[in-house]
């Protein structure tokens, strides 16, 4: 631990990031060892921030939502909205179909009443 020097990072200047380091509260003797392990992350307000800071920085990201984007390229991680799932979109697809059949036929039989 008396070995490990943290190198200095220079971090955007924007209102979509914080670094992370900045949200840690720890004990100054390990100040070496959560900057080396904490130092190159950010915290970005979405996926396409996150990115953008990633490439352009060479910094780790993660979003508020949980998705992780490395400055090497890997994404990972995040939360998956079950409202936003292909199978629910689906479901909710074939449920409206159904009704717009029932409503057309009804409309159907409201058109030949009128005739």
């Amino acid at each position: 631990l008396n070995r490990m020097v943290a190198r200095p990072v220079k971090y955007p200047q924007s209102s979509d990031v914080i670094p992370m380091i900045n949200k840690l509260t720890f004990d100054p003797h390990f100040d070496a060892a959560v900057r080396t392990v904490f130092g190159k992350m950010l915290i970005c307000r979405n996926l396409d921030v996150a990115s953008q800071y990633s490439l352009s920085d060479n910094l780790d990201c993660t979003t508020l939502a949980g998705d992780q984007i490395s400055r090497r390229g890997a994404m990972t991680g995040g939360f998956l909205d079950s409202r936003r799932s292909r199978m629910e979109a689906q479901r909710s697809k074939a449920q409206l179909s159904k009704q717009v059949e029932t409503e057309e036929a009804d409309l159907q039989i409201v058109k030949r009443e009128l005739e």
